[in-house]
This record gives structure tokens, sequence and C-alpha cells, in this order.
């Protein structure tokens, strides 16, 4: 059994994640232990890591017991739920825990980022040499469908990424350049992004804020922060070699969003 749903973005009350993303998991555990199912995958994310830079972050990091968003603290208390049951009632259980998802398809991220560079709004936070933890989206499937199989996943967790050390600027500026558009140049200091992360988020939930301001702490993890994490364990425990390159999947993904029409709208930005 494969569990990938979740309710995902960067803005919300914790209620409001915890009610889909971990007492709704709640349900769907008790019935794969009903079900006696061989083998229960849970899809969660690096997210669940503290809000800091990271190099070369592996599992033997416990996750952060304060996220910096109702989503990844979400994220974090429904992967304690799943080692509760695998631990307590014998499900046999494994976590992955996939960065920033790129692909075909991509309802949500590359049309959003699309359409701020076609405007000339996007801007990096410092320099844009950061790294990002970006995933593949068949790179992932693999990853999965490997810790479905191998029986030595069995009550493990494994970081899954690209495997490959692609910096913030690296990745917009080759969907720019495969988009047909001038790579963004534009930066906001990265301390003056953090103090205004704060700022913003704060006077935006004491206005009761519906929707994410402009920028907010979880974007600043996103683009402030190194984000690199080890994918060494899944490597030698799953046997996990990503069978394409960030260039390959790129190319894939962007084979679709580059003729969009530039006024459609977009949706939610990654967190």
């Amino acid at each position: 059994m494969f569990h990938c749903a979740a309710k995902v973005g960067d803005w919300g009350t914790l209620a409001e994640f915890r009610r889909l993303n971990v007492e709704a998991l709640r349900l769907l555990l008790d019935a794969a232990c009903a079900a006696r199912v061989d083998r229960f995958v849970h899809v969660s994310s690096l997210g669940v890591y503290e809000g800091r830079d990271h190099h070369g972050t592996d599992e033997t990091v416990p996750p952060a017991a304060d996220s910096l968003d109702a989503y990844t603290r979400s994220k974090t208390e429904a992967e304690a739920l799943v080692q509760d049951y695998h631990r307590q009632r014998g499900l046999p259980a494994v976590i992955v825990r996939p960065g920033f998802i790129y692909g075909e398809r991509d309802r949500t991220v590359l049309p959003k980022l699309l359409l701020n560079l076609r405007r000339g709004t996007f801007a990096y936070f410092g320099s844009g040499d950061q790294i990002l933890n970006c995933i593949y989206v068949k790179n992932l499937v693999h990853g999965i469908f490997l810790a479905a199989e191998v029986p030595g996943a069995m009550g493990e967790v494994f970081n899954l990424t690209d495997g490959q050390a692609v910096t913030k600027k690296q990745f917009v500026g080759r969907v720019a350049e495969l988009a047909g558009l001038e790579p963004p140049t534009r930066r906001i200091p990265l301390g003056l992004a953090k103090l205004l992360a704060n700022l913003v988020e704060g006077l935006a939930k004491l206005r009761g804020a519906k929707h994410p301001p402009l920028i907010n702490k979880a974007r600043y993890k996103f683009l402030g922060l190194n984000l690199d994490y080890s994918i060494e364990k899944a490597r030698r425990v799953l046997g996990y070699q990503p069978p394409f390159t960030f260039e390959q999947g790129i190319e894939r993904a962007m084979v679709e969003e580059s003729p969009r029409d530039a006024r459609q709208p977009a949706v939610t930005a990654p967190s």
C-alpha cells in the first residue's frame, strides 16, 4: 500500500493540516493493519528536518520537534504515528522523505515559477547558490517501489533526492532557459529576506489572512537555506540509483510547461 496523499501548502492552521495528514492517516493505518498488508509505504517530506542550513544531513538526525510551518509539523507527527504502528502493531511500514518534487503534469510549482519569471517578479533570497533538495518525479517513483520491495527496508526511513547538488540558481535558470526567458537576476539580501519573512508572516497571522503572504518563513526556508540531504542510506539499503539526471528530468518536465499561456493563473507556491 502506498500513501502519497496529504494536504500540502505553506499556509493554514495546524488543526487543518492535522485533520488530513495525521487523523485521516490514523484511519488508513487501522485499515492497513486490519487488511494485513504486505507493506505500507508512507511518503513524508524532507521538510520534517529543522529549518536551518543542511549539508549532507542524513536519517540519523531526528525530525524537528517544532517545525517552521503547520504543514511540516503535521508531516513530522504523521511519521511518528506510522512508526508507532510499526512498533506497537507490527505494521510492515517504510517511510520515504522526498525533496522538492518536479516533473510532467505539474499543476502547482512550475506553473507558479513560470508565471513569476514572465512577470519579472521572481527574486532569489541571497546569492541563489544555496542547494535545492529536488527530485524528479520518476526518480521518486523508482525509490518508492524499491521501498515496497526490498526486505531490508522494513521499519526504516529514507531520504530521496536526485542525488545531485543543484543550486536554486541552476534550477530556476534552467527553467527560464527552457521556457525561452531571460534568467532572473533580482536578489533580496538574505538577512533582509529572513527579517521580512518573520515580520510579514506575523502580521498576516494577526490579520487572520486566509492566503499566504508573498514572503513567509516557509518560503524563506525553500529559497534561502542550503537544503542538501544525504541519500547514501537509500543507495546502500534500497540499491537506489536515480534513473534520471536533473538535466534529463527538467527537460522532460518543461516539455509540457513551455507552451503554456503566460496569462494562465498559478496555484500554490512551493513550501
